[in-house]
């Protein structure tokens, strides 16, 4: 999820610029959420999860990660292993991809509580752009 803000400080910050030349700045703030999703079958439209009192919701929000890549680092790929229980997200401004690991905890009334901890964050290798570069104009 990206949100647009006025709050410059929060988020990769923005300078955007308006038809007549005037200057706006502006932040980007980059969040994960997780959903699960709510089978509805066999119970009755009123007993599904409603989001403010309006229509049903068929999924429901189960955790979120703000600014996974840090305050200037948008998430421009994620992938999740089958299981759901790792992640991985890539940034090109931070210039690395994050390996995340699910945990869940579970409250004394048996509530679960959705938490993700990165495990490692690998930095692009020095000189990975030039080989792929080079692999692109070299011929067979």
């Amino acid at each position: 999820d990206t949100v647009w803000t006025e709050n410059t400080s929060v988020g990769r910050e923005y300078t955007l610029v308006g038809p007549q030349g005037d200057e706006t700045p502006m932040s980007v703030c980059t969040s994960i959420k997780f959903y699960s999703f709510s089978d509805a079958k066999g119970r009755k439209p009123d007993q599904r999860k409603h989001r403010h009192g309006d229509l049903p919701m068929s999924y429901e929000l189960v955790s979120s990660m703000a600014s996974p890549h840090g305050r200037e680092g948008e998430v421009c790929a994620l992938a999740i292993s089958p299981n759901g229980e790792t992640a991985c997200t890539l940034s090109r401004q931070e210039d690395a991809f994050r390996i995340w690991s699910k945990n869940t905890t579970y409250s004394p009334s048996g509530v679960p509580s959705v938490m993700w901890k990165c495990l490692y964050k690998v930095k692009t290798p020095a000189g990975f752009a030039n080989l792929l570069s080079q692999n692109k104009n070299s011929s067979p």
